[in-house]
């Protein structure tokens, strides 16, 4: 099993009328990627797929879309040696991965639905589980009982789940964790697009050197993020070399308000009074960092729920995302690397320059929107 990845909602679009142009073959058959790819076409920023391309003929979209018998021929032809090349795939034999210097692959264990895992500075290995339970692997050896079971207090249907784990960097005297999952708090059974679906909760509990966590101990950090389709949950957790926890949070798929719809078309990250579509920085007690970039006048917390509109979130270091599920900060710099879904074709590999009360980020855009700090 591996850590699952989100995938993108809501439909997609054909675009008509635009004046965009498909790309010149000089009569050569089209790869059927290719045509997939236009026929996705209003999920894909124009201009990044003309540099990747390069040059345009000048014929319009709505004659290019209206040369069906054209896309059937490809169609046909792929159909018709499908079969074949998928034979000539089961009779090849298999090819050994050549592993960089100082690399392995070899089993540590086996965990069904597995979706993080961290190490504490004892080397023991913590894995949490979609279903809700974190599980220990201590001395090579996957412990019989997990170390904590959420049960019912855990909505894994769809994307939900336990997501996300992190270790204190102080873990050796203080035996902290921190665990993010979607809580089932109206106890609703977990339904989706209803005012009663369930919310993202960041949550620090202490683990013993017994492994078994006391769920007494839990200190809810950040909670009632909202998660109105199932989706776009987000889900990691982690300390940045500033000693600070920063967790992504996802946009929930469909808007939570209404009042835009889902998948590309969800603008919910772009709300600055909630959580969704955000990466967040806290303390490790669940407090402020001074230097967070919105705080004073027009900012309120939202660690309990949305503020009400107008004020920006004090919380929020980075804005406009549709699911940070993964990130990571680079040792050296601490600067963060973060994976954002994309939309229909493009999936995002962001570089954030937090660390600044205006801070700034790079990044590799969607078509519709693209990450912010100030």
């Amino acid at each position: 099993s591996s850590t699952r990845r989100s995938s993108s909602a809501g439909g997609r679009g054909g675009g008509s009328g635009t004046g965009v142009t498909p790309p010149a073959y000089a009569g050569a058959l089209r790869p059927f990627d290719e045509a997939r790819d236009w026929e996705e076409k209003s999920d894909v920023d124009e201009d990044r797929l003309a540099r990747a391309r390069g040059p345009v003929s000048t014929l319009p979209l709505d004659t290019y879309y209206n040369r069906r018998p054209y896309m059937r021929f490809v169609t046909h032809i792929i159909r018709s040696i499908l079969p074949g090349l998928l034979g000539l795939a089961v009779a090849r034999p298999t090819l050994a991965i050549t592993l960089p210097p100082g690399f392995s692959d070899s089993l540590v264990t086996a965990v069904g639905a597995p979706t993080a895992l961290a190490f504490t500075p004892d080397g023991r290995l913590l894995i949490t589980t979609q279903g809700g339970t974190l599980r220990v692997v201590q001395g090579g050896t996957l412990l019989g009982a997990a170390a904590l079971t959420l049960g019912s207090e855990v909505c894994s249907n769809s994307e939900r789940g336990l997501l996300g784990v992190a270790v204190d960097p102080a873990f050796t005297s203080n035996r902290f964790v921190y665990l993010f999952y979607t809580f089932n708090k109206n106890a609703a059974g977990c339904p989706t697009s209803s005012q009663t679906s369930p919310v993202e909760r960041v949550s620090r509990f202490t683990l013993p050197d017994t492994n078994v966590i006391d769920p007494a101990s839990e200190l809810v950090l950040i909670d009632n993020a909202l998660n109105f389709a199932g989706i776009h949950n987000g889900g990691d957790v982690r300390f940045g070399t500033d000693g600070y926890l920063y967790a992504g949070i996802g946009d929930g798929g469909c808007d939570y308000a209404g009042d835009s719809g889902c998948g590309g078309s969800n603008d919910a990250s772009r709300d600055r009074n909630i959580l969704n579509g955000k990466i967040v920085r806290i303390a490790k007690d669940g407090s402020l960092p001074p230097d967070n970039p919105f705080l004073g006048a027009g900012t309120a917390r939202c660690n309990t729920g949305p503020a009400a509109a107008g004020p920006i979130c004090q919380e929020t270091y980075l804005w406009g995302l549709r699911n940070p599920f993964r990130f990571a900060f680079q040792p050296a710099t601490g600067r963060p690397h973060v994976n954002d879904v994309g939309q229909g074709a493009w999936d995002n590999a962001i570089l954030g320059l937090f660390g600044t009360p205006a801070g700034t980020s790079r990044w590799r855009p969607d078509s519709r929107r693209a990450p912010r700090t100030s």
